[in-house]
């Protein structure tokens, strides 16, 4: 999981400006953060190249990159029926190996490495499926930036 650092050809860290002409990205507005403080640093896009649609023999429905700094930061993979949902884990414990299981929040299976960690979580049908995948640093980083924002918006409303 650390040596693929990020999901196919796209590496965290990569700065999202390096994408554009290579993949087709869209801004996601309704998952960009809603505080004008932050939308210049924390931003979401959705890719629409069926190229990362594919993994393994799965269809995803959607692929979803989070930005901090315009870093990428977090990757969301998302299946919405059983079949693509089981094959996505399936090929996920092929590739990386038996994830760790919980079943506190629902059924999740986690993968964790020195830089990247990665959970899939189903739905409560048990068809729809997500994958999150993290870079540590990057991630600290951004969740920091926007406590510290809230923080700063609580203090200046309560003068």
């Amino acid at each position: 999981m650390d040596q693929t650092y990020g999901y196919k050809d796209i590496k965290f860290g990569t700065d999202i400006k390096d994408l554009t002409g290579r993949v087709n990205l869209v801004i996601d507005d309704e998952d960009t953060e809603d505080i004008e403080d932050i939308k210049h640093l924390v931003a979401n896009y959705i890719i629409k190249d069926e190229k990362y649609t594919k993994l393994g023999g799965c269809t995803l429905n959607a692929v979803q990159l989070s930005t901090f700094d315009n870093k990428i930061c977090m990757i969301a993979l998302a299946t919405v029926d059983n079949a693509n949902s089981k094959c996505l884990l399936n090929y996920l414990n092929e590739t990386y190996g038996p994830g760790k299981i919980s079943t506190v929040d629902g059924w999740t299976s986690k993968w964790k490495g020195n830089l990247v960690e990665m959970e899939y979580t189903e739905g409560d049908d048990k068809k729809a499926a997500a994958v999150i995948m993290l870079e540590h640093k990057l991630f600290k980083e951004k969740n920091k930036y926007i406590q510290e924002v809230m923080k700063e918006m609580i203090k200046d409303s309560q003068q």
